[in-house]
């Protein structure tokens, strides 16, 4: 019996609803810095930070693949060293502020059938977010979701720059599983990544359901054990689960 699903954040629970808007986010931390900078001794280095933070972030976007863990915190620091400067407690905690809430100002987007189907699965299941995070950490993107009133349904969350661990290191799933109170085969989670959302959670013995939109017929090696590309779909398969149907292939 399924007693508990869990959700990756980005490309299943949210996504941006155009692809410039991550250029965007971009775009305003980078103003919002110089903007900053110039009320600071370091005024001098407002015109260097575009170029210094496209250089740190792309750094810290190699670690991150690698299943580094990154913090914006960390991010401001290595921008402090890229341009010899020793930044003061209270500049690194504004800075790294300004980056982390340009997901306020500029937010992903549920996806289509997200919130209507959260809160249908919140009537039967126990419900937790697993997410790998980057510049916006959990505690943002926790508000994104509570104004878009979806945070509520939510018993768990597994951001990495919180458990320090990114996917798809089985200690995130475990912690959740662990505060949910429920044992691995009557959990299962729902994500976009098969390296990442559908191996992690296979690895501490949860089903697992890989989501995608894109009209691309879906990889037949996959070893999730359902495909969907509506979350509305989820509820049916869940079902089928709990009756011990095959639904490889689910569509």
């Amino acid at each position: 019996m399924i007693r508990a699903v869990t959700f990756d954040f980005w490309g299943t629970l949210y996504a941006d609803e155009r692809q410039t808007l991550e250029e965007s986010r971009t775009s305003v931390r980078v103003k919002r810095l110089q903007s900053y900078l110039k009320r600071t001794p370091h005024a001098d280095c407002a015109g260097s930070i575009e170029e210094t933070f496209h250089n740190t972030w792309q750094m810290f976007r190699d670690l991150r693949d690698q299943g580094e863990v990154v913090q914006p915190r960390e991010l401001v620091l290595a921008m402090g060293d890229e341009i010899g400067v020793e930044f003061t407690p209270e500049e690194v905690d504004e800075m790294t502020t300004l980056l982390e809430e340009a997901a306020i100002d500029l937010p992903p987007h549920p996806m289509k059938h997200a919130l209507d189907t959260v809160s249908k699965l919140s009537h039967s299941y126990k419900l937790a977010i697993i997410a790998d995070t980057g510049l916006t950490p959990g505690h943002v993107l926790r508000r994104v979701m509570a104004n878009d009133t979806i945070l509520s349904f939510f018993e768990s969350f597994a951001f990495s720059n919180e458990t320090l661990y990114t996917k798809p290191h089985p200690e995130l799933f475990l912690q959740v599983l662990d505060e949910l109170e429920v044992d691995p085969d009557e959990a299962v989670h729902v994500g976009d990544l098969a390296e990442m959302d559908v191996k992690g959670a296979r690895s501490v013995g949860m089903k697992t359901i890989l989501f995608s939109q894109n009209d691309n017929p879906f990889r037949t090696e996959t070893e999730a054990d359902a495909c969907i590309d509506d979350l509305k779909k989820i509820p049916a398969v869940l079902g089928m689960f709990s009756e011990k149907k095959n639904v490889h292939r689910s569509h």
